[in-house]
């Protein structure tokens, strides 16, 4: 059983630290979105297959170059604002530096990043047919304004 969670008792602005303590009690996984949580919708099952395996091939391919990357699914990560009210997103696939992601493992609250991630991407599945999709991946800018190291934006 899902259990209404009263967004309005929240304060307003949330900061960063608070949304990470905050515990909704549902179960549902939320963004920071301008100091305002908002709920996840969840994803498709063909959604969720098409990013296990793309980052399935990343971690194969950081491993084979032996590159110090550790690709991840689904991981918080904190993104500059226009507004400058905080805000978090969970990226389809973020791909950490492997130092940042051990230092990330020694916590025992949420795992946040603090540095910006090389890679964070959310993906659109576009039908094309009806056992075919396209697949766009959306870069997320990440952390302190750092613009996206891969896509240099």
């Amino acid at each position: 059983m899902t259990q209404a969670v009263d967004l309005t008792a929240l304060p307003s602005p949330m900061s960063l630290q608070a949304f990470l303590a905050w515990d909704n009690g549902n179960g549902k996984l939320y963004e920071l979105i301008e100091g305002e949580p908002g709920p996840m919708s969840d994803p498709t099952a063909n959604h969720e297959d098409v990013a296990d395996d793309i980052c399935d091939q990343l971690k194969f391919h950081c491993q084979d170059k032996g590159l110090l990357l550790v690709p991840k699914r689904s991981k918080l990560i904190a993104i500059a604002s226009r507004s400058g009210k905080e805000t978090a997103r969970r990226g389809d696939i973020v791909v950490f530096e492997q130092a940042e992601w051990h230092r990330m493992k020694g916590l025992s609250s949420s795992a946040m990043a603090y540095t910006a991630p090389p890679l964070v991407t959310d993906l659109q599945l576009k039908k094309v047919s009806s056992t075919t999709f396209l697949v766009v991946s959306l870069p997320i800018h990440t952390i302190n304004n750092d613009p996206c190291r891969i896509c240099k934006t």
